[in-house]
């Protein structure tokens, strides 16, 4: 009788059903979401971006004379998140699935209210993935970004995440944030630093299916700045340089392109990030904290528009100085920005913590005040490790 029961209990186990199982065709796959602030006081504008999955197998209809849209867009309104989304499921023919949203968007008018409380259904939703990537649309609402089409992606919201990786690899002056990432910060020490999207050109001819038809694209979304926020709320942006040195002060740059001096053009020497390694220590100076900055990068000569010989030892170090102090003044008015708006989007608060515990207690209550006041030593090393296929310019006799 055990020997029944035994494998009885082992039968359940391997053959087990799917009991709540869901066929392909059954769900309206969700890969982009937007939240906007919408016109009633406490109301939330929620858009679902869904794939079209007979436009992304096939691409045409009707004998190829007419082309179906690989995305349609689903918006409504609601006094919470779920609301809206239950109310935007109501026009869907399917059943709306969130396991693949790859990126949330926040229109920049509800960023500017404060987002704080808009993530508690995610956290308690099984379906939704904490690793998606959350943006701000920048001057523009969630759902006209993600109502553009995309020359290159059949899938904008696909875009708009190869987008971020690619201007975080090579430009260096936008921060990836994911969902996870953004509520851990909320709670923590320190602001939230989350890039911008920005739409260029008329946000209705991106919409149109003309935007795919044409050579020179009249509107497409760009990665712009970073925003900068306080107490969960943005304030203003930093763009540029600024943008760059918050991400060398995150030790999270991967890539980048610097221009500096060479001879009488301000920008002629051009110069790629191979490698970056940013710390921090901390301590105590006339009893304001003291942040020593140290910056290690290697990177490599792309271009020089002036009869510089970089084959000499003396000038191949005048370069790299120069580059240390172009560093250097980027991080220095990335805090300068952040000490003036008193938003510590850098983890300085956290390195305190980590370092002085102690001196936290004292100062955490604080903290938004004394960030304002603290102390800031920055040290770069630069190192030229590559000059590329030539050492000397060929304005200078190079070979």
């Amino acid at each position: 009788m055990r020997r029944t029961w035994l494998v009885g209990g082992l039968m359940l186990l391997v053959l087990t059903g799917c009991w709540n199982n869901r066929e392909l065709d059954q769900l309206a796959i969700v890969v982009g979401l937007g939240i906007d602030k919408a016109g009633q006081a406490d109301q939330y504008r929620v858009s679902m971006q869904i794939v079209n999955p007979g436009a992304m197998a096939v691409g045409q209809k009707s004998g190829g004379t007419v082309k179906a849209m690989p995305i349609t867009l689903y918006a409504e309104t609601g006094s919470s998140i779920f609301e809206a989304m239950r109310k935007a499921a109501n026009s869907v023919p399917l059943q709306p699935f969130f396991a693949h949203t790859q990126i949330i968007i926040i229109g920049e008018e509800l960023a500017r209210e404060g987002f704080s409380n808009l993530f508690d259904f995610y956290e308690r939703s099984r379906e939704f993935r904490m690793n998606a990537q959350i943006l701000i649309a920048k001057e523009a609402k969630a759902e006209q970004v993600l109502s553009m089409f995309t020359p290159l992606e059949n899938v904008s919201a696909s875009g708009i995440m190869r987008r971020l990786e690619f201007a975080s690899d090579t430009w260096g002056q936008s921060h990836a944030m994911t969902i996870k990432e953004l509520i851990q910060t909320l709670v923590g020490e320190s602001e939230p630093a989350i890039s911008g999207i920005r739409i260029q050109g008329d946000p209705a001819l991106g919409a149109s299916s003309k935007n795919e038809e044409e050579t020179k694209v009249p509107s497409f979304m760009s990665i712009d700045g970073i925003g900068l926020f306080k107490e969960g709320k943005l304030i203003s942006w930093l763009d540029g340089p600024q943008a760059r040195g918050t991400v060398f002060l995150l030790d999270e740059l991967k890539g980048t392109s610097m221009s500096l001096p060479c001879d009488d053009k301000p920008e002629g020497a051009a110069i790629e990030l191979l490698r970056s390694s940013t710390s921090t220590q901390v301590e105590v100076k006339h009893g304001r904290p003291l942040f020593r900055i140290k910056v290690e990068q290697e990177g490599s000569v792309n271009e020089l528009q002036c009869p510089m010989d970089i084959s000499k030892k003396e000038t191949l170090v005048k370069l790299q100085q120069e580059w240390a102090a172009a560093t250097e003044k980027e991080i220095v008015a990335a805090v300068q920005a952040a000490k003036q708006a008193k938003s510590d989007i850098f983890q300085f608060g956290i390195r305190v913590g980590e370092q002085h515990p102690e001196l936290w207690k004292e100062w955490k209550e604080e903290w938004p005040d004394i960030f304002a006041e603290s102390l800031l030593e920055v040290e770069v090393e630069a190192f030229i490790r590559r000059t590329g296929m030539r050492m000397k310019p060929y304005t200078v006799g190079g070979e």
